[in-house]
């Protein structure tokens, strides 16, 4: 009982459904190009991300990532009155790299590097139900984002049926998150100018003709956690759609190469 009347002294805080941090989780890229010439298009089971890469000479790859995550919709209903909670976050990245085959294109190795923009907007909503039970205000996070990743990877191609061949990459994503323009509440964050995350990732894929079918197992580690404690929901943004509560993720995805698709329909004709 008495813990009751201290909820409802104290208040309750209401969000929505990830928290407003400036690191969100997402895939990791890797095209595991075969040659020149190559442009693969790839979407994963949040179908909130595309990811993008082209190979315009062998050994030469260039990638484009893209995430969107918003949860425009949910809302605070308090006295029949309907109070939106915003939330939204999107960054785009854009980078070069290697990437090269031996052994019959059996096994891989593969390094891009680049940068990435985007934005993060929160909005939270505390209301009290003691004494007199109304919105008392709402918080606004806000905060630009600055983004550079380097992400290596190995990976081995075996035949596996008719005209398909199965694909296992061992890859890991070093990011190094920097924000500005943030609301007073990121203040706490200030401490380190850069947060290091660190994520390894196991994808397994099945390749036909033009279209490949992926499996994707990632691990978020904060690597400077003396600075800011693990898992701040000011800096790690944790959304329950894609990451479990133990920083492991999984995704499953689809990935179409055009020049690919293009020359089967051609020939088709």
């Amino acid at each position: 009982m008495k813990k009751v009347l201290a909820a409802l002294i104290m208040g309750i805080s209401l969000s929505s459904c990830f928290s407003p941090g400036v690191y969100v989780q997402k895939s990791t890229n890797t095209p595991a190009f075969e040659g020149e010439n190559e442009f693969k298009v790839s979407t994963t089971s949040t179908f909130r991300e595309l990811n993008m890469a082209y190979t315009p000479v062998n050994h030469l790859g260039i990638i484009a990532n893209g995430i969107y995550r918003s949860s425009d919709g949910d809302e605070v209903t308090f006295s029949d009155k309907a109070y939106p909670l915003n939330q939204k976050y999107y960054l785009g990245e854009l980078g070069l790299g290697y990437y090269t085959n031996w052994n019959d294109n059996k096994f891989f190795f593969e390094t891009y590097g680049g940068v990435g923009f985007g934005k993060t907007q929160y909005q939270k909503a505390n209301y009290y139900v003691f004494p007199i039970g109304k919105i008392s205000d709402i918080e606004n996070y806000e905060s630009r984002i600055t983004q550079f990743f380097v992400t290596p990877a190995v990976g081995y191609r075996i035949p596996f049926a008719d005209k398909c061949k199965a694909i296992f990459i061992l890859s890991t994503n070093l990011n190094g998150v920097q924000f500005s323009d943030y609301s007073p509440v990121f203040k706490a964050l200030q401490a380190n100018s850069t947060y290091y995350f660190l994520s390894p990732a196991l994808t397994s894929r099945l390749q036909f003709s033009y279209f490949e079918l992926q499996m994707q197992l990632v691990s978020y580690n904060q690597l400077n956690k003396d600075v800011v404690p693990t898992y701040n929901p000011l800096l790690f943004s944790y959304d329950k759609e894609f990451c479990s509560k133990n920083n492991w993720g999984f995704t499953l995805g689809v990935s179409i190469n055009l020049n690919k698709l293009i020359q089967t329909y051609c020939k088709g004709k």
